[in-house]
Order: C-alpha cells, then sequence, then structure tokens
C-alpha cells in the first residue's frame, strides 16, 4: 500500500507539472529548449512526460515532475551573439566599421531579411591581451533563427577581413641569428 501511495504521489506530481506546462505555455513542440542536463527540441509535450530530441539525436524522456526550470530559446524573439578575435595591431574601429556594413548587408537582402529583426549591436571590446582583442556582437532575431544567423554572418565577415587583410595572429618575428 505504501509502494502504491508513494508512486501516485510521484505520478500526481508529474500530471499537475504537465497540466502548467501546457497551461502556461512554457514551451511546445518544435521549442529549442535546455531542461537541466538535457538540450534539444521539443517532440512531444504529455502531461506526464515531455520528450527531446538533442543535437545529437538522442530522444530524452524527461518526467515533467522533475522539470525545475527551463529554458526556452523559441519564444518571442532570440539573440544572435557573436565574438570576433583579431590580432592586436588591428584597428578596433575599422573591425568594427567591418562587423556594421556586412550585418547591414546581409539584413537588407532578401534571404535574411526576415531572420534578423534589428540592426546589429557592437557590444565593444570583451576582451585584450598582447596578443588579441575580441569584439562582441549581438543581432535579434526571430526565434530558432539565431544559430543561423550567427553561422552566416561569421561566414560573411569572415570574407570581408580576407578582402582587407584584416587577421587573427599576429605575425610572428623569427629570430634566425642564434
Amino acid at each position: 500500500g505504501a509502494a502504491i501511495g508513494f508512486g501516485a504521489q510521484s505520478l500526481v506530481k508529474d500530471l499537475l507539472a504537465g497540466i502548467f506546462i501546457v497551461f502556461e505555455d512554457q514551451y511546445g513542440v518544435g521549442d529549442w529548449v535546455d531542461i537541466g542536463e538535457v538540450s534539444g527540441e521539443v517532440e512531444r509535450v504529455g502531461l506526464r512526460v515531455t520528450e527531446i530530441r538533442d543535437i545529437h539525436g538522442t530522444l530524452w524522456f524527461v518526467r515533467n515532475g522533475e522539470i525545475n526550470e527551463v529554458g526556452n530559446a523559441s519564444q518571442d524573439w532570440a539573440v544572435a551573439l557573436l565574438d570576433f578575435a583579431f590580432a592586436y595591431d588591428n584597428d578596433v574601429e575599422e573591425v568594427q566599421d567591418i562587423i556594421l556594413e556586412v550585418a547591414s548587408e546581409m539584413r537588407a537582402s532578401d534571404d535574411w531579411n526576415k531572420d534578423m529583426t534589428a540592426d546589429v549591436d557592437i557590444w565593444g571590446m570583451q576582451h585584450v591581451s598582447g596578443e588579441q582583442f575580441i569584439i562582441r556582437a549581438s543581432v535579434k532575431t526571430v526565434p530558432n533563427r539565431q544559430w543561423a544567423v550567427s553561422r552566416e554572418l561569421r561566414k560573411r565577415c569572415k570574407a570581408a577581413f580576407d578582402v582587407r587583410n584584416i587577421g587573427l595572429m599576429t605575425a610572428t618575428k623569427i629570430n634566425l641569428a642564434k
């Protein structure tokens, strides 16, 4: 009797949590979520269990009563956050201008204007050392498109940096005289 009572208690906890997940629209099928150790796309939301497929294709079954917190990357809007590392001897203003120019061209294109909901925002220098500095930029996107926008913007920026001979590593001077 005690075992059945404890089992029923877990079942009721799972069912109530499932009802609130659905009622409060915390996440739904197709959303990309982080739930504890599991991160992936929601494939099914049941009253007792939520099924999440991770990036490797593994299907995870998470009991709703065990979910304490959820990060949902698919609701309302998202942000593509990019860090660009440059060799220390590059001009900060020049690389920021290139990022702004490339992002503006990308947003104006028919292929990307629906995904990018705002202009790029240059947050500035995130790190500086004797070898490199890092510039951080962000772009507001529609849900679930932040990763595609990040990849495309990185690709376009790299091409623009290559044309202008802006590199990551400084030239190493080798001392041949010993």
